[in-house]
């Protein structure tokens, strides 16, 4: 894959409620531990909360939008499936 534009996407986060902007900023920093490192790069997508059900945990989601709009794939032929059988 390749973006088409090299300008960076830069979109400000979304609006959370206090009680999730805390769950979210505890979540990162248990991520930083081993999961996840700081970045300083020029593109940046929101994140939001969404709960699971049964409540009281939240799963992050990433928008990508914008940035997948800039991806142009670079489509190949798929190999013959039973020559990775042989």
């Amino acid at each position: 894959m390749q973006l088409s534009d090299k300008t960076p996407v830069r979109l400000h986060p979304y609006r959370l409620s206090p009680p999730k902007m805390q769950y979210l900023k505890e979540h990162i920093k248990t991520l930083i531990r081993g999961v996840i490192e700081p970045n300083l790069s020029n593109y940046s997508s929101p994140m939001f909360l969404v709960p699971e059900t049964g409540g009281g945990v939240y799963h992050a989601v990433i928008v990508f939008r914008m940035v997948n709009k800039r991806m142009s794939i670079l489509s190949m032929p798929l190999p013959d499936f039973r020559s990775a059988f042989n």
